[in-house]
């Protein structure tokens, strides 16, 4: 068993939006509607998947060393609409790829929008094919519709679809004919929030008169601001697909990246820490004890909806997958956090011995001195040992790194359940953190379940995330306070002996001759001549005084409880609009990406403080 960080699958995912062949006529009398040749439509997009599933196969070969073995694995996210949606699916199916359906609102409903039994018919064998399907919540108006029996769906429920598609997505295959949509669940306007969202959108043409192209702005570095997708530069098929679909899978390009990743996938995951400093140091203060963890929100919640039908075997899977990725993040984590807090800590106590050592050679004659130096020289080995070794193994950097990807898996969960994932993962990243949660997210299939049976579930769920942070930084807070404060008084204490040393020290000649007589004569010790006691007490308070304060400089101490502070009473606030709020489906996404911003915001400022502060003689 490979006892290390899972490398991810290479994977793709592709959504698609389009026309369906029996659309009404436009309102202008002076616009017409494009032919849809479906014959043409399926041969473009074969080729689309084909040639992707050529280079996805030619991408394994070349980045081998930061992927699983597995076969790459290119996925389809569809809505099962009638025309592209339907013939990018079976495209998919007959490629061997996966295909996840998200459904606007119930599938009942959503088949009676279909033209006939047929279609119907074709609708569902397809959704018998899918590997995971997600049932969106939908917005019904009353109204007057006998397509709908009389009824009519809101443009919004096809909005939050095609929005869901394009969460999900790398690339977008639009079956479009080049038209501004009036409305933004409409296929133009989904296209040209894909060029918002600089989405590389694969554009075939309905009517099979022109080959696909690709719509996308090309620098991923500084993109184009664009608010249709015809301002976007038009890119060929043949000529750029493959570098587009480089830019999406590669990581990054930077030589100390790569290096930060490799040493990532390199790391043990469960292994026995001898680094045992840091808990020596808490457990000195009365800190760092095991806690008894609250009441699991997410089973509470469960155990009260029993009518909620068993987990698909998908999502079984993709959870599994998931928290093995985060825990095994947050295990190397913790490993280094040990190793390199430990380091600091027992460098300046090493430091302040070695003081201690050279004080104590003024006290002792020839052979002390002699031992003296020795466990002088040895500490200051240690010392230099240990800052070589810590730089080297890079215990610092390994630490910062792990903890970000492990909080961006953590926070990525209730976002899964809903159907999208969080902004800050992006196709692009610059560093290989990102790079690495967004390859672990992309492989995991589209979240199996009705939403609106669900949302207790996700909510609960998002509350557990909260909850668990919540009480994280609570508890950081309080022992980085008290922590803080008592390395603090510890070292105010050795400076105020510091100066009463040097108050005792100006003040030896008269003071000698009084506590002369009463001090005892050790035979390898001078404790009787106070101008040596001062003299070595001169040394060794003001290093101990030293190491308190390096101790809290290096440790971050003092900043750290201010921002566990800042982000408990945030997550505090979310906390109650979660208990006082009604289970709102697009509320809840917002509440989603608040606490991903609040969580993610805590780790780069934390990274941007202790970043700069690495171990040094």
């Amino acid at each position: 068993m490979d006892n290390r960080p899972p490398k991810p699958v290479l994977s793709l995912t592709l959504g698609v939006v389009g026309h369906r062949p029996n659309r009404p006529a436009p309102d202008d009398p002076n616009e017409s509607v494009a032919p849809f040749d479906a014959k043409k439509v399926r041969e473009a997009i074969d080729d689309v998947i084909a040639r992707l599933q050529r280079d996805m196969s030619s991408l394994h070969n070349a980045y081998a060393e930061w992927f699983a073995k597995e076969p790459p694995l290119i996925s389809m996210i569809s809505p099962l609409a009638e025309g592209a949606d339907r013939i990018a699916a079976q495209a998919a199916l007959d490629r061997g790829a996966y295909v996840d359906v998200v459904l606007p609102f119930a599938q009942e409903s959503y088949e009676n929008t279909f033209e006939d039994a047929p279609s119907r018919q074709q609708f569902v064998e397809l959704l018998a094919k899918a590997r995971a399907t997600l049932v969106l919540p939908g917005v019904w108006r009353a109204g007057v519709d006998a397509a709908s029996g009389g009824r009519f769906v809101d443009d919004k429920s096809y909005e939050l679809c095609g929005l869901t598609v394009l969460a999900q997505c790398d690339m977008l295959i639009a079956v479009w004919d080049g038209k501004r949509g009036r409305l933004l669940g409409g296929t133009g306007g989904l296209v040209d929030e894909a060029a918002r969202q600089c989405v590389p959108i694969i554009v075939v043409d309905p009517s099979g008169r022109n080959g696909p192209v690709v719509r996308w702005h090309g620098d991923w570095g500084f993109p184009v601001p664009a608010q249709h997708a015809e301002d976007l530069p038009t890119l060929s098929v043949d000529a750029d697909l493959s570098d587009i679909l480089k830019s999406l899978i590669r990581p990054p390009a930077d030589a100390q990246e790569l290096d930060g990743l490799r040493m990532y996938l390199e790391s043990p995951v469960e292994r026995r820490s001898w680094h045992f400093g840091w808990k020596l140091l808490l457990r000195t203060f009365g800190l760092g004890r095991p806690v008894t963890p609250p009441e699991d929100a997410l089973q509470a919640e469960l155990a009260s909806e029993p009518q909620l039908p068993p987990e698909p075997a998908s999502n079984q899977g993709a959870e599994m997958r998931l928290r093995a990725a985060s825990d095994a993040a947050d295990s190397v984590a913790v490993y280094f956090a040990h190793a390199f807090r430990s380091a600091f800590v027992f460098n300046f106590f090493l430091g302040a011995a070695a003081a201690v050592c050279v004080a104590a050679s003024l006290l002792f004659n020839h052979g002390g001195r002699t031992l003296s130096v020795f466990l002088e020289v040895l500490f200051l080995a240690g010392l230099v040992g240990w800052v070589w070794t810590a730089r080297r193994k890079q215990w610092r950097r390994r630490w910062l790194e792990a903890r970000e990807v492990a909080e961006r898996l953590r926070v990525a969960m209730p976002f899964w359940m809903t159907g999208v994932w969080p902004h800050s993962l992006s196709a692009s990243q610059p560093t290989w953190t990102g790079w690495y949660a967004q390859a672990i997210l992309r492989e995991q299939p589209l979240f199996s379940g009705d939403v609106p049976r669900r949302l207790p579930q996700a909510k609960a769920l998002l509350r557990k995330v909260v909850d668990d942070q919540y009480n994280y930084h609570s508890r950081n807070f309080a022992e980085m306070e008290r922590l803080d404060r008592g390395l603090e008084f510890f070292g105010i204490l050795f400076v105020f002996g510091a100066l009463a040393n040097a108050a005792v020290h100006l003040l030896h000649p008269i003071l000698q001759p009084l506590i002369h007589p009463h001090v005892p004569s050790f035979p390898f010790l001078h404790f009787h001549d106070l101008e040596l006691l001062c003299a070595a007490l001169a040394i060794i308070l003001p290093a101990f005084a030293a190491a308190c304060y390096g101790i809290r400089l290096l440790g971050d101490l003092e900043d750290t409880a201010h921002r566990s502070a800042r982000s408990r009473d945030m997550l505090d606030a979310l906390r109650k609009l979660l208990d006082s709020e009604s289970g709102d489906f697009l509320l809840l996404r917002t509440r989603a990406r608040q606490t991903a911003s609040v969580m993610l915001s805590e780790v780069e400022n934390w990274r941007v403080a202790v970043g700069s502060r690495d171990l040094s003689m």
